[in-house]
């Protein structure tokens, strides 16, 4: 909650300096994104040794690169320095899955995210196109565990949610073109989680974790790469 009540102090903050803005900055961005998800690869791992199945349950997915959006309004102070709030969400997961001519056993993990937070821009140099971008993130996670076993015309299915908060931070690299009130925008970067959430709860699906306790961390660093489109608005200078 104090993390919760941190980030909107600073929107606050923020939201509370018009006077001193040049331009306001509504952008809409996509991207891709890796993600590290280390203790969820490896439950993965663990489900595929020792559900008896041998090799032939397969890992067909395992938290790939996905797409990520996020919207954002910035506050432009002057030619150097830009600030603001973003608001994003994306998603990512994994399958087992072993399938024959008697049946079917899947099992799968759907991650999404939900992320609010502050986002600061300096300008590289008085000319030019590059910009320093740092965003502070307070993200919920939420993670639903399923599984999927299919015998014959029976089906046997249980599903657990596990939700959890953690704090990101994402330096990055912006290369910004502004065709008149339009702006264009590529980013590179690099998010890091400083508090990765842990999920707690349960896992009654899983069948080697009947009941037990869970301890897995939902860590969203990884590589950033995409590209914004945004509209300039109350624009009264450079």
């Amino acid at each position: 909650m104090s993390k919760a009540l941190l980030v909107a102090a600073i929107f606050c903050g923020l939201l509370a300096m018009p006077s001193q803005a040049q331009s306001y900055h509504v952008r809409v961005y996509g991207g891709l994104e890796t993600h590290g998800h280390g203790d969820l690869k490896q439950l993965q791992q663990e489900q595929q040794q020792l559900v008896n199945l041998g090799s032939d349950l397969r890992i067909v997915e395992s938290y790939p690169t996905r797409v990520g959006v996020s919207g954002e309004l910035v506050v432009a102070f002057n030619a150097s320095v830009k600030a603001g709030v973003v608001a994003g969400y994306g998603a990512t997961g994994g399958r087992l899955h072993y399938a024959d001519y008697s049946g079917e056993v899947q099992f799968d993990q759907v991650l999404h995210r939900w992320y609010g937070g502050v986002t600061l821009e300096t300008k590289l140099g008085p000319r030019g196109p590059l910009w320093l971008m740092m965003q502070l993130r307070y993200s919920r996670s939420e993670l639903a565990v399923s599984s999927l076993i299919r015998l014959g015309d029976e089906a046997f299915t249980e599903e657990d949610q596990l939700t959890a908060a953690g704090l990101s931070l994402a330096p990055g690299v912006v290369f910004e073109l502004k065709p008149g009130p339009v702006e264009l925008r590529m980013v590179a970067g690099f998010e890091y989680s400083l508090i990765a959430p842990y999920l707690p709860g349960t896992l009654s699906n899983v069948l080697y974790l009947d009941g037990e306790e869970t301890n897995l961390q939902a860590e969203w660093s990884g590589f950033r790469l995409g590209i914004s489109v945004g509209w300039i608005v109350n624009r009264r200078g450079r």
